[in-house]
């Protein structure tokens, strides 16, 4: 099991994935070991590896919905902060969680490259291999959608 993949992978590839998140990230690297030497090193290194990890990501979803398999089942969110309203802590998790996985796995990959990780348009358009005014599109989609699922910011 790939236990020390880079953390920012692993947390986009886990929210994409679920639980095949080893087997999915053990795949891009293998292929990212097998394409090294044909790297033309006009982006950074990680960036080119967070897009081979997306990419293989995006290949495994594609693959089960087509041999039908069900919906992806998500990782479980990480510890909940301590706290005095820990069950509703854990409701509003669980809350976020739904939202996301309710998103197309594009949207979400935009949402959490840029809001969860703070990574800018032009490096999430280069991980995503799409142009920029998309991930702005998407991003904005994505959030709206969440918000929608979340019944927030509807007064606005």
């Amino acid at each position: 099991m790939l236990r020390a993949a880079d953390p920012s992978i692993r947390f986009v590839i886990a929210r994409l994935v679920g639980p095949d998140t080893d087997d999915v990230l053990q795949s891009a690297y293998l292929k990212a070991f097998r394409a090294w030497a044909a790297f033309r090193h006009d982006a950074a290194p990680a960036t080119w590896l967070h897009r081979i990890a997306y990419t293989t990501a995006i290949d495994h979803l594609r693959r089960q919905r087509r041999l039908g398999s069900t919906a992806v089942k998500p990782v479980e969110a990480d510890s909940i902060a301590s706290g005095d309203d820990v069950a509703g802590q854990a409701s509003a998790r669980l809350d976020l969680a739904a939202a996301l996985d309710a998103l197309s796995p594009d949207h979400r990959a935009v949402l959490l490259l840029a809001d969860g990780q703070g990574r800018s348009h032009p490096e999430v358009a280069e991980i995503l291999g799409v142009p920029a005014g998309t991930v702005a599109s998407r991003l904005h989609r994505a959030r709206l959608a969440v918000r929608a699922r979340l019944s927030i910011g509807s007064e606005t």
